[in-house]
């Protein structure tokens, strides 16, 4: 039996090296997926609303607990979720995956050239799939130079071109994703202070509204980029963003998102009636739309019109028994209107609900309220409420 070969210390040394390095490299492109997705996050729930950014995160929380832990519930829920979905949400859905995809694929792209170069400047022997490897392969087999030219002088090389429907792309969306490669390029090979990776990790909302205004300029006609610049600029400078979802709204009226972004930009600018205006148009066209029940919730709310907002919070808890702020909100709505027995089982909901740090101001505010309203159900104060026959079931 032949004696084995044990690998010598300079291998070992090697191979640890290489294992290191791989890891170094899993971690940075997992980093840059974690990076690219949070910005693809934030703009879902920019763009398309918290309701749309909500069910992708639930699709994809549930998605790995199935995929990871084999977890048959989870797998169930999924297709539950799934199966309950409108054609307008799954376009959506699909849509925010398959932008995930893509920059995905950026940042494994972005990953290979990395190692690529890490191995370069490393030196030592060719990597695997370059011309230079191939060529020490023919040198190792015994073909000179020479041989190569020959072979090269009478050989027929003819490219084989593949149609792929699929794979057609506009200039404008490979050029956006060049500009991410190149970004994503930059703040690798940038060694930057701890104050610019973390503004760098940040959202710069100044230079995309310039970029839209710019493209807007070009495409003075386009609705879609109007409202994206009207989302865009609705906490900063309601007036522009009205006057922006306006304009996409005289070129596509029956836009049902447009029309929720110019009622979301109306409630931001503290135009309630007008935005309860809007709002009951849009429920009607889409009655299941829960930005637009969340929006009319609270211009009724701010109108001091208490009945019709409680109809709207009773209809957002049952859409999303898990947000707990709903429950303070029917909590305060019962309460102005003087049904404390109904305000106290409600604010006793959202306290065991609640989280200490999300809902820290809320908690505060039903600490300091529940004492007193309290005293008052004990003194026989409040109203009971009666049943509304032309209230909403």
């Amino acid at each position: 039996m032949s004696p084995q070969i044990m690998p010598s210390d300079t291998e070992l040394r090697s191979n640890r090296a290489d294992d290191v390095l791989a890891l170094e490299e899993d971690t940075r492109l997992r980093n840059d997926i974690r990076l690219l997705g949070r910005i693809l996050g934030d703009t879902v729930r920019d763009q398309e609303g918290a309701d749309v950014f909500d069910l992708v995160e639930r699709i994809r929380q549930t998605s790995i607990r199935f995929h990871r832990d084999d977890d048959k519930p989870a797998r169930r829920e999924l297709e539950i979720l799934l199966d309950s979905m409108s054609t307008s949400q799954t376009v959506r859905i699909v849509r925010a995956f398959s932008y995930f995809s893509h920059l995905a694929n950026i940042a494994e792209d972005q990953n290979n050239i990395r190692q690529m170069r890490a191995r370069s400047a490393a030196g030592g022997t060719p990597r695997p799939g370059t011309l230079a490897l191939t060529l020490s392969h023919a040198r190792a087999a015994g073909f000179s130079a020479a041989d190569l030219r020959r072979f090269f002088a009478t050989a027929l090389v003819s490219p084989v071109l593949t149609a792929h429907p699929t794979e057609v792309r506009r200039k404008s969306t490979i050029d956006r994703e060049m500009e991410i490669a190149a970004l994503l390029n930059r703040r690798e090979r940038v060694q930057l202070t701890p104050e610019e990776i973390e503004a760098a990790n940040r959202e710069d909302p100044t230079e995309s509204r310039k970029a839209l205004e710019t493209l807007l300029g070009k495409n003075p006609t386009n609705a879609m980029l109007m409202a994206r610049l009207g989302a865009s600029y609705r906490t900063v400078d309601p007036a522009r963003s009205l006057d922006l979802y306006r304009r996409a709204l005289e070129i596509e009226p029956h836009n049902v998102d447009y029309a929720i972004g110019y009622s979301s930009a109306l409630v931001q600018a503290r135009r309630f009636a007008d935005a309860v205006g809007v709002l009951r148009k849009v429920i009607s066209a889409a009655p299941d739309n829960y930005v637009a029940h969340a929006n009319l919730a609270t211009a009724l709310y701010s109108l001091k019109q208490y009945p019709q907002a409680l109809d709207e919070y009773e209809w957002l808890l049952k859409a999303k028994p898990d947000l707990t702020v709903t429950h303070y909100f029917i909590a305060t709505t019962h309460d102005y209107l003087g049904e404390y027995e109904q305000a106290l089982t409600a604010y006793e909901l959202f306290l065991a609900r609640a989280d200490p740090k999300t809902n820290q101001l809320e908690i505060e505010k039903v600490k300091l309220r529940l004492p007193s309203l309290r005293r008052q159900i004990q003194l026989g104060q409040g109203v009971k409420r009666k049943p509304d026959p032309t209230r909403k079931p």
